[in-house]
């Protein structure tokens, strides 16, 4: 087996690799993806995995959920700020309570897609319903910043894109660890 270092998000990942190491900080943690028959709530493609399975989080009871695979916890909810610029969205995921915490930031690009349901078949909820609730703007603001522009993801359809810092999207907000490397072998 050949393996290869790189960055990458969980959703391009899962896809393809049996195993990874979880580099935070200087700390490495190795882990076995599991296969997982487990609820997606959304209909899986022939032959799809659930990527998110229920399994795979908890609810804390206070309006939060943590990942168990990532270890952020996030707001169960988008804010209640609706669809907003970026500028607003990054100062709104600052000023969030949620579960009586204050250090709730907006997630980087590859803090959202690790929670992208990638196995959905066109259902227009790509993300796990049972912890997240799905009303509100399907598409959020990332906090990976590129100029005029920032990353966004949509929970609709799974994508990511960048985004004029103009465009009117929701908030999702995160607490915890910050980005995710992933070294990954590849058969």
């Amino acid at each position: 087996m050949k393996t290869t270092g790189a960055i990458f998000s969980c959703a391009h990942v899962v896809a393809c690799c049996r195993s990874l190491l979880l580099v935070a900080g200087s700390a490495m943690v190795s882990f076995v993806l599991a296969a997982s028959s487990a609820q997606a709530n959304c209909t899986l493609a022939s032959g799809n995995l659930a990527a998110t399975p229920d399994s795979r989080f908890v609810d804390n009871g206070n309006g939060t959920v943590t990942d168990r695979k990532t270890r952020l916890t996030w707001d169960k909810n988008l804010l209640a700020a609706g669809a907003v610029a970026w500028s607003s969205a990054v100062s709104s995921a600052l000023g969030n309570t949620t579960g009586g915490f204050n250090d709730w930031r907006l997630p980087s690009r590859n803090e959202l897609l690790s929670i992208v349901e990638t196995g959905c078949v066109a259902s227009g909820r790509a993300i796990n319903s049972t912890f997240f609730s799905t009303s509100g703007p399907s598409t959020v603001w990332s906090s990976t910043d590129v100029g005029s522009s920032a990353w966004a993801v949509s929970f609709q359809t799974g994508y990511d894109r960048p985004e004029s810092k103009q465009a009117a999207l929701g908030v999702r907000t995160v607490r915890g660890g910050l980005d995710i490397i992933f070294f990954y072998g590849f058969e």
